[in-house]
């Protein structure tokens, strides 16, 4: 089974909708948006719930979304605003771009964007923030003088 998280969720017939709503499980899961809708097919090393349509694996929040929301906007990567990779309610998803997808996470991208100072407590801002040399993240000015 391939797998297309990227690629446009097909409309699905009423056939595979009754098989996908039997792999969710509704009693309540409380998490940080409220309740949950989890999904019991995970083929994924990341989390997330897979159901397999024609063959091919595709990410169960975006065919969740499909099916009660209509298609994803083109350019867009669908936000799960509960961080439950699993969950499919379409309540807890929310169309960005990928940028505004990567900087709302947890990750090391997200970390260092929401840096507001450097590790010495210098802030990031104004006359003591500048580029790295090559281009990636930022470099503290007042940090940079004191090394040489």
């Amino acid at each position: 089974m391939t797998k297309n998280y990227r690629k446009p969720i097909p409309q699905l017939t009423p056939h595979e909708e009754a098989r996908f709503w039997t792999h969710v499980d509704t009693s309540p899961h409380q998490g940080p948006w409220g309740n949950c809708l989890t999904f019991d097919l995970t083929d994924n090393k990341k989390g997330y719930g897979v159901f397999p349509i024609e063959g091919k694996g595709f990410q169960a929040h975006r065919v969740s979304y499909r099916m009660e929301a209509g298609p994803i906007p083109e350019g867009k990567d669908l936000d799960q605003l509960c961080r439950v990779r699993n969950c499919i309610n379409v309540a807890h998803l929310e169309p960005v771009t990928n940028k505004e997808n990567v900087l709302r996470g947890i990750g090391i991208t997200a970390m260092h964007a929401k840096q507001t100072h450097c590790l010495r407590g210098h802030p990031f801002s104004g006359y003591n923030l500048r580029p790295n040399t090559n281009g990636k993240g930022r470099a503290c000015i007042i940090c940079k003088r004191m090394s040489q």
